[in-house]
């Protein structure tokens, strides 16, 4: 496993600003659907580059089901924990504990991280808040998965909502390449801003 540094990961940008940054998304949209859409990479989505709480040292962020939340996971290689979101530049910033050797997935192979990164290399502020994620679980097309925060348990709670219920006040956080176009994203992850952003 590569050496985390939890004070990179506790600069990276909130939601909030993370949103902020990623202008003009149609046009970025048009330019990396037709990557997103090829059939080797169906595994893999776009994803907003963001922190969701501060790490002590030795952290980093593991999701175990829908739970993501901090944990100490050592620095050598480790069995059951798998990078799940990577950066422009390939770096892991989130993991996924898996529980049969079945689970495991590769990281973003270096062909498509090479192709991703020349792509947004065209604006510095696009480069650092996209990047790529293992694909979300697979819902209907009616729902969503939404992202909310419990602060106290420094816990990333993820639950099925449904897209006509979802208030124009969610972030769009993960994308994957619409079946019906092949130069637009779908949303596939919200997260809920009814959550105060002073906790980062």
């Amino acid at each position: 496993m590569l050496d985390f540094d939890h004070t990179w990961y506790n600069n990276l940008p909130t939601i909030q600003g993370a949103s902020e940054a990623f202008t003009d998304r149609p046009q970025w949209f048009k330019k990396i659907a037709p990557l997103m859409a090829r059939e080797e990479y169906k595994d893999y989505a776009l994803t907003l580059v963001h922190q969701h709480v501060k790490l002590e040292q030795g952290e980093r962020m593991v999701a175990t089901g829908l739970i993501t939340q901090p944990e100490g996971v050592p620095d050598k290689e480790h069995p059951n924990v798998i990078p799940s979101a990577w950066t422009a530049e390939g770096k892991p910033f989130e993991w996924l504990r898996v529980a049969t050797p079945e689970d495991l997935l590769p990281p973003p192979p270096a062909e498509l991280v090479k192709e991703f990164r020349a792509i947004v290399a065209e604006d510095s502020a696009i480069s650092r808040v996209l990047g790529l994620a293992l694909r979300p679980g697979h819902l209907s097309e009616e729902y969503v998965w939404c992202e909310r925060i419990e602060h106290s348990l420094r816990q990333q709670v993820y639950s099925e909502k449904e897209r006509s219920k979802c208030s124009a006040s969610l972030y769009e956080s993960c994308w994957i390449p619409k079946r019906t176009g092949s130069t637009e994203m779908d949303i596939v992850m919200a997260y809920c801003c009814t959550c105060p952003s002073t906790w980062h």
